[in-house]
């Protein structure tokens, strides 16, 4: 069951509903989706041909009109495991992550953001090894950036935003793993200890990187000048 969530129930949730009888774990009849890669763009969906939505754009600059979504986010969402893209920023999300969110294990791109949204990034997250853009931020989330997480994700992360959070300590060694890592963005949290230079002189990718508005300590180093 869905539950009570008002932004699902009223814009997604009717169109897996009235799909066929597999509707709860994210497909619906082709009547109603387009095929392949094509975009709906009333509801902000994609799916393929088989009717498996492996698209959810509800981001208010993305929708016309735009949508003022609210509510929390629903576990359902990690029932959807042909979910490769989850875009639903810019919306007024309150309490936290879903656990389940770690079951869509197709996703390659997330972003959420919302001042509301609180708690920890959720463990299961570490089943997420397809990830590509992780965007996460305007939030109360606290904790520690996740190693198991980052570990899990170093053979593909490209973009990493984790900023204006609550996020504490330091920054973890395994940030010199993320091979593909072309921009990271943790400014604006309460992360402290020196910047590991070393780490990020291995991320031979790297074009951007924001660590602004925290607490570090040390020297800035000759790296950030030669960042692309």
């Amino acid at each position: 069951a869905v539950g009570t969530v008002p932004w699902w129930n009223e814009h997604v949730w009717p169109h897996l509903k009235d799909g066929n009888a597999d509707g709860e774990h994210g497909t619906f009849s082709e009547s109603r989706c387009v095929a392949a890669t094509t975009a709906r763009p009333d509801e902000g969906l994609v799916c393929d041909a088989a009717g498996t939505i492996t698209q959810v754009r509800l981001r208010d600059e993305d929708v016309h009109p735009p949508y003022e979504l609210s509510g929390t986010l629903p576990p359902i969402l990690g029932e959807m495991t042909g979910l490769g893209v989850l875009y639903i920023s810019d919306n007024p999300f309150r309490g936290t992550l879903p656990d389940e969110l770690g079951n869509a294990t197709a996703l390659t791109q997330l972003a959420i953001s919302s001042a509301r949204l609180s708690g920890t990034l959720p463990s299961t997250l570490v089943q997420l090894t397809r990830m590509r853009f992780m965007y996460v931020t305007r939030g109360a989330i606290s904790g520690t950036l996740p190693v198991a997480m980052l570990d899990a994700m170093s053979d593909t992360l490209e973009h990493l935003h984790l900023s204006d959070l609550s996020l504490d300590g330091t920054v973890p060694h395994v940030v010199g793993r993320l091979a593909r890592l072309r921009r990271l963005d943790i400014k604006g949290n309460a992360l402290d200890g020196e910047l590991p230079w070393a780490l990020f002189a291995n991320l031979t990718q790297l074009e951007v990187l924001s660590v602004s508005r925290n607490a570090f300590s040390g020297t800035v180093s000759s790296l950030v000048g030669e960042l692309a």
